[in-house]
């Protein structure tokens, strides 16, 4: 009798187990793109230059020359929209009723920047330092996710490419 229950304990934990499975994500490592600067965790002060190299031919196909049919869209310390969904899901009410909204100038209101090169120079970053906190270097950590877009601005693949960096804390 005891060992009957063991088997039946043992069958229903590897059902329970075999439910669990997870279809329809791809736990890969994509290196189709290759951040080159800045380096992971480096010291940078605004304007610096976020630069990256396609390695797939296919992807660098897709988007080269002017004649992409999609962009790179850059997060700055946001986490990026979900596989498949469009970067209109970042914008207001007002913005998502408007034709040519959200505009490369909206989105970069809200630290996400478009481009079809291989690189984008950062002008300002965003304040992590909550009011009236005393900062520490965690308080200056940044990061960068790079996700590929289309013209509708609609999330292409899984794929993102990140670099965590400090933003040099002002002087004074």
């Amino acid at each position: 009798m005891r060992l009957l229950r063991l088997v039946v304990v043992i069958l229903a934990v590897v059902a329970a187990a075999s439910s669990c499975a997870v279809h329809g994500l791809e736990f890969m490592t994509d290196d189709s793109v290759a951040i080159t600067s800045p380096l992971n965790r480096a010291d940078v002060q605004p304007p610096f230059t976020i630069s990256w190299r396609v390695r797939a031919a296919s992807l660098a196909g897709q988007i080269a020359d002017g004649r992409q049919p999609g962009y790179f869209a850059v997060f700055i310390d946001r986490t990026p929209v979900r596989p498949g969904q469009n970067l209109k899901v970042l914008t207001d009410h007002v913005c998502q009723q408007t034709p040519g909204c959200p505009s490369p100038a909206y989105l970069a209101q809200l630290n996400v920047y478009l481009t079809g090169g291989m690189s984008l120079t950062v002008t300002t970053l965003p304040n992590l330092v909550p009011a009236g906190a005393r900062p520490n270097k965690l308080d200056y950590l940044h990061q960068a996710t790079i996700v590929i877009v289309n013209r509708q601005l609609q999330r292409i693949g899984e794929a993102s490419f990140s670099v965590n960096f400090f933003s040099t804390p002002p002087e004074g």
